[in-house]
């Protein structure tokens, strides 16, 4: 197999339906995860370790202290987030789980493996919901803050700051962001490719909360898919 990248791994929906998509494509993919002290993280391991195991994925596990950051995702400093279908993405709840620069490392460390490799081609699953890209839309590059690293001014940036760190070509590539997927296309893209749902974990917390905001997203996916999956 000639064609290889790095896929950045979350054990989540998004991150296993892109690995399915590039082992399609004709990829040989390798996975990177990150561990930042994060609460879920030993459960999204389980799934991300079960689901690359299946699909012949190399994962490598990169470990980031982040021992000064408050954030409510972080393991002891769990908050409740107080989310209903209404808030799921207004900004005070975003901040509660903000981890300062975490996209800049997750790019940058990314990179890192995939020059030690030979590998050109950086993958991540990060996607837009509505309300964000029409905040982007109207504001582009001012939309500094919020969720503004997973924009496409902010993948353009990186692209160009890491030709200065690595001595072989690297491209980070957003798929999801290029072709506006919603979360539920997402997910159905995953559907459509196989996954299997049980291999992956949404909940920012473990065990599964059931109310954060991504619990109720992972309900709106699978309600569009149930309802939504097998059309012709």
């Amino acid at each position: 197999m000639d064609k290889k990248c790095v896929n950045l791994i979350s054990g989540g929906i998004d991150s296993s339906t892109l690995t399915l998509k590039l082992q399609k494509d004709g990829y040989e993919v390798y996975g990177v995860m990150f561990d930042y002290g994060q609460e879920n993280f030993d459960i999204t391991y389980e799934k991300a370790k079960k689901f690359t195991e299946k699909r012949g994925v190399t994962l490598k596990v990169i470990t980031i202290p982040q021992d000064w950051v408050k954030s409510s995702i972080l393991k002891g400093q769990f908050q409740e987030e107080g989310c209903t279908e209404d808030n799921l993405y207004q900004q005070n709840i975003k901040e509660m789980f903000w981890i300062p620069g975490r996209g800049i490392m997750f790019w940058t460390l990314a990179a890192s493996y995939a020059s030690t490799l030979g590998i050109e081609e950086v993958y991540a699953s990060i996607q837009m919901d509505t309300k964000d890209w029409k905040n982007y839309d109207i504001l582009n590059d001012k939309w500094r803050f919020g969720n503004g690293e997973v924009t496409p001014a902010f993948i353009e940036l990186m692209n160009d700051v890491i030709r200065y760190s690595v001595k072989t070509p690297i491209k980070f590539i957003a798929p999801f962001i290029e072709d506006r997927l919603h979360a539920n296309e997402t997910a159905m893209l995953g559907h459509e490719l196989g996954l299997d749902f049980d291999d992956t974990h949404s909940c920012r917390y473990a065990p599964v909360c059931g109310q954060c905001a991504q619990c109720l997203i992972r309900d709106n996916r699978m309600k569009y898919i149930e309802e939504n999956g097998n059309e012709e």
